[in-house]
């Protein structure tokens, strides 16, 4: 049962030197901040259920409102242009033709008026506090980063 869950032979592993088991993959992610782990499950591992608890830790590390950080998660899960996919460009016969939505970024901008109208929200007060989007993105990223350093070293030991 041990060997069908793993999908190899243990042994033939061990005889052929080091090798990278689905076990070590757990340990190193383990290792890694909270923040970095459950965007990690929520956006690769398609697990909705740290939806919750990934808003709210953001928002107390980032010193934000929930609202805040749900929206720049979302924002986060859904990065690409809508009209291209992220694709950036179409290739037609020998023409390369670039997003006009996005104009190659391949990316989907997000305007302060929608952003106002997520946090429910006059325009001119999202203005005020619009300087946080950065700071939450930042951090945000930053935690993703440092799960990928952190797998990185771990597997390389």
């Amino acid at each position: 049962m041990f060997k069908a869950s793993f999908g190899r032979d243990l042994t033939a592993s061990l005889e052929s030197g080091v090798q990278e088991m689905p076990v070590d993959r757990i340990a190193a992610f383990s290792r890694a901040s909270r923040l970095g782990t459950l965007l990690w499950r929520l956006k690769w591992g398609f697990d909705a259920t740290v939806y919750k608890r990934t808003t709210e830790l953001l928002a107390d590390e980032a010193h934000t409102s929930p609202k805040m950080a749900e929206m720049l998660i979302r924002e986060w899960l859904n990065p690409n242009c809508e009209a291209c996919r992220g694709a950036k460009e179409t290739i037609l016969c020998d023409r390369r033709i670039l997003c006009p939505k996005c104009q190659g970024l391949g990316l989907k901008r997000y305007s302060d008026h929608a952003r106002a109208r997520f946090m429910d929200m006059r325009l001119e007060d999202w203005r005020e506090i619009s300087g946080q989007v950065k700071r939450v993105t930042q951090r945000l990223n930053r935690a993703e980063r440092l799960v990928n350093s952190t797998m990185h070293y771990e597997l390389e030991r």
